[in-house]
């Protein structure tokens, strides 16, 4: 193999669409929820350019050391699902993989750390340390367990919205904590990231279940105890479609309970949540090969990027 091919099989393994995408819903949140929500309530964000740098940065690595770690932990099984497609252990061995999972892991540590010391509270340092752990501990073993691993899997990525906004606050708290209506006003925008992060944490949930079932084969060799393989793919489904319905339906009910969407507008977002749920659990239903998961993955990318959308532009018009 030549370098060309060999890095660009590093680069694979990194997900830089899935990192971009991470970056970018970050920064979505912050300058199209945070900012416009502090200039309803009178005040402006004071996370500057470079906390917030550090920020994303500690979060797109974070996020890179737990997509490192799944490919490493997952060789066996990728090798009875993609004896032809999989990198690790074969363009690139699990050494490597390993060693660039350690420097990302470093490297959102040491940024995280700095992120902690500018925000004068070196609490914040443990949540990425948290999510690190949350990753690793994952990828290594929790991930083969009954919707353990799949909660897991939820939790670290809900953390991404809720981690960029309680930054967020902390820095507008610096400044406007001394005035009597900032404790009100923080406490609203901070529920209303953790209702960002339930839908996302809903999505990913149904997402990890899912790719529980597309590598059921691969699972079973390893005796894993994923949902699909404990309680066959029937229940499996059957909770993905319970799960995605009850997010489905809050996404919508928070749209009508919104200022922002009354009339039609409304009525149109809504419709459109419904239907792609609907599609979604029907794609589900008649799900058997790969093509089959990987629309489902499109649908929930979907919907996840709707979900963050409408509630970081509009969330701070909820009642």
């Amino acid at each position: 193999m030549n370098k060309f091919d060999y890095y660009k099989d590093i680069l694979k393994l990194l997900r830089l669409p899935q990192l971009c995408a991470v970056a970018i819903a970050q920064l979505v949140l912050h300058f199209y929820y945070f900012e416009p929500a502090m200039a309803y309530y009178g005040g402006e964000a004071k996370m500057e350019a470079l906390p917030l740098t550090l920020c994303v940065l500690a979060t797109v690595c974070t996020a890179a050391s737990g997509f490192l770690a799944n490919d490493y932990f997952d060789t066996r099984i990728d090798k009875v699902n993609r004896p032809l497609t999989r990198i690790v252990d074969a363009s690139v061995s699990r050494d490597t993989a390993f060693y660039l999972c350690m420097g990302a892991t470093a490297i959102a540590l040491v940024v995280s750390a700095f992120l902690a010391y500018l925000a004068s509270n070196s609490t914040y340092f443990f949540v990425f340390a948290g999510v690190v752990g949350l990753v690793w501990f994952y990828s290594a073993s929790y991930k083969r367990i009954m919707l353990l691993g799949n909660v897991m899997f939820g939790l670290a990525f809900a953390m991404i919205p809720f981690t960029v906004l309680l930054f967020d606050i902390w820095f507008a708290n610096m400044t406007y904590g001394a005035f009597s209506k900032a404790d009100a006003i923080f406490t609203k925008i901070l529920n209303q990231s953790l209702l960002i992060s339930f839908f996302v944490f809903g999505y990913m949930f149904v997402y990890d279940i899912v790719r529980g079932m597309e590598e059921e084969k691969g699972e079973r060799e390893l005796e894993c105890r994923s949902l699909c393989i404990v309680c066959g793919k029937k229940v499996a489904k059957a909770v993905i479609i319970v799960v995605t319905i009850i997010v489905g339906l809050a996404l919508v009910s928070c749209c009508i309970a919104s200022k922002k969407f009354t009339g039609q507008i409304g009525i149109y977002i809504a419709f459109f949540v419904i239907s792609l749920t609907i599609a979604l659990s029907v794609q589900i239903v008649k799900s058997k090969v790969r093509f089959d998961y990987l629309i489902i993955y499109g649908l929930i990318y979907i919907l996840m990027a709707v979900a963050l959308g409408l509630m970081s532009i509009y969330a701070y018009y909820l009642e």
